[in-house]
């Protein structure tokens, strides 16, 4: 009976532990500015101010205007930020 008890244990705790909540991850291959300000920690005016008027982004198509509304590469554009800023 002993043995039972602790095997009931062992499977009780593994099943506990794989049903943590699992992180979701973003696959879209494009953000918008709302969502690289709430990323940064910035205003989304802050974020237009910074990356659009450079056009070292544009030119690295990192980003883009359509539909009047800038989009921002995910995650090459967050790794660039990342690692030159």
């Amino acid at each position: 009976m002993s043995l039972e008890k602790e095997i009931e244990k062992i499977v009780e705790k593994k099943l506990e532990e794989l049903q943590q909540p699992i992180q979701t991850i973003d696959h879209r291959p494009w953000i918008f500015t709302a969502d690289v300000a709430e990323i940064l920690g910035y205003t989304e005016e802050w974020v237009i101010k910074k990356f659009t008027k450079n056009q070292l982004f544009i030119e690295k198509k990192l980003i883009k205007k359509q539909g009047g509304q800038w989009n921002y590469k995910h995650p090459e554009f967050l790794q660039f930020v990342h690692d030159n800023f």
